[in-house]
């Protein structure tokens, strides 16, 4: 076990000014979120002193997703001296704005379809015979959510790492050499490293997109009220489920495509998709391209409120010229998280576009570098792939093994109803 530690409830975010929660993108800041932030960012964490920082560590992870949490736990239950480095939130997308939140929206979503379905067959009835009105509470959707994910984020927390036995910095890390990174003013040796930084939205360069107040899977689930109207803008497996489950809520819920939905999916499955959302009352607009986004108001001050937006479309006929909406989704991909890295200074040849470049052993351009998941070009964009690649990435670099990229067989789901395997 090493010496990290949160340093006391006294500096639990219940005391924050909400503007530090806003500042990373989590909101509200009710009893779930402060329950989440104290596991996976805690106001007042103590890392290493300086006395356990010395020395070489065995391995460093870059990144608290699901690679760099498999990387530096495995490590140091193995008997590595590991280094877990975490800039945003301990447990990446998945725990916070991705897997556990939108398949808590999931849950929601089809229970309220299925009650739907069962008034309309007739065998839900209210005690006195009559036909209940149902609705969905989306408050109450959303803080289940919160409630839910604040419940599995210890299973991601800094103290978890540090009870298995890594050192545990929060902070950012910078590459200042081939074998040393930089975080909080502190210099770290290490004799191999794991970049496990993950990817983020890709937002596309649309002219008044960047102004607008549009979200993304990492603004979503900090929606309090169900927007009236919503805007997906693009038609990949985020678009989807959320286009879907929006629509369940009772959002108005227009997808727009450029090119075929679903695209990486056979065309019959395709179909089915888009036949199930058509029929929830999700509307679909196919080759479209956005020429501008405009925002006729801004987010008022009040979190229930919405701002409002116009795209402007183009496309030829049968497009409509333009469409209105509270809500904008943009989901038109990932990008890596490879910028402010120093990956030059460590010797690491990457693209900004595709992500860190690997041979089939995981490893980087510098042989004491490997990177995994989202960062890592040419592999697909999924936690329990990070999560597999952090395993032979740990294999490969401390014990000398030749596990290979190439030999993972990676599952995948897209979960609309039907769900596309």
């Amino acid at each position: 076990r090493c010496g990290c530690k949160s340093l006391s409830m006294a500096s639990s975010w219940s005391d924050a000014p909400p503007e530090e929660a806003r500042a990373l993108d989590v909101w509200p800041l009710d009893e779930s979120n402060v329950k989440l932030l104290d596991a996976v960012r805690p106001r007042a964490w103590e890392g290493p002193t300086e006395a356990e920082a010395a020395g070489e560590y065995d391995i460093i992870a870059i990144g608290s997703g699901a690679g760099g949490l498999v990387t530096a736990k495995q490590a140091a239950r193995r008997g590595a001296r590991s280094a877990l480095i975490s800039g945003h939130l301990a447990g990446g997308d998945c725990l916070n704005v991705g897997c556990v939140p939108s398949k808590a929206l999931l849950h929601c979503a089809r229970a309220a379809r299925e009650a739907r379905a069962a008034l309309a067959e007739g065998f839900l009835v209210a005690a006195d015979g009559t036909a209940p009105k149902l609705e969905v509470d989306f408050d109450a959707v959303m803080a289940r959510m919160r409630r839910l994910r604040a419940h599995i984020a210890p299973a991601d927390s800094h103290e978890g790492s540090a009870a298995a036995g890594a050192h545990v910095y929060q902070g950012w890390a910078r590459f200042s050499g081939p074998d040393t990174v930089v975080v909080n003013e502190r210099t770290l040796r290490f004799k191999k490293c794991v970049i496990a930084t993950g990817g983020r939205a890709a937002v596309p360069p649309t002219p008044g997109l960047a102004a607008a107040p549009y979200v993304t899977n990492a603004t979503l689930y900090n929606l309090t009220a169900l927007p009236p109207r919503m805007v997906v803008l693009g038609a990949g497996v985020i678009g989807m489920e959320m286009a879907q489950a929006f629509a369940a809520f009772g959002s108005q819920v227009t997808v727009l495509a450029r090119s075929a939905v679903l695209s990486k999916e056979e065309p019959a499955a395709r179909e089915a998709v888009v036949k199930a959302l058509e029929a929830d009352g999700v509307a679909f607009v196919s080759g479209v391209d956005v020429k501008e986004v405009q925002t006729l108001r801004q987010q008022p001050d009040d979190p229930r409120a919405f701002p409002l937006l116009k795209l402007v479309l183009g496309g030829g006929g049968g497009v409509p010229a333009e469409l209105e909406c509270e809500a904008l989704l943009v989901a038109t991909g990932r990008t890596p998280n490879v910028d402010g890295l120093g990956l030059d200074a460590a010797g690491v040849a990457y693209c900004g576009k595709e992500g860190i470049a690997i041979d089939d052993l995981g490893a980087t351009s510098n042989p004491r570098v490997y990177a995994v998941g989202d960062c890592a070009a040419g592999v697909p964009r999924f936690t329990h792939m990070s999560g597999e690649m952090a395993k032979l990435a740990v294999q490969n670099a401390l014990f000398g093994d030749g596990w290979k990229v190439s030999s993972l067989v990676v599952p995948r789901c897209c979960y609309t109803e039907p769900e596309v395997a």
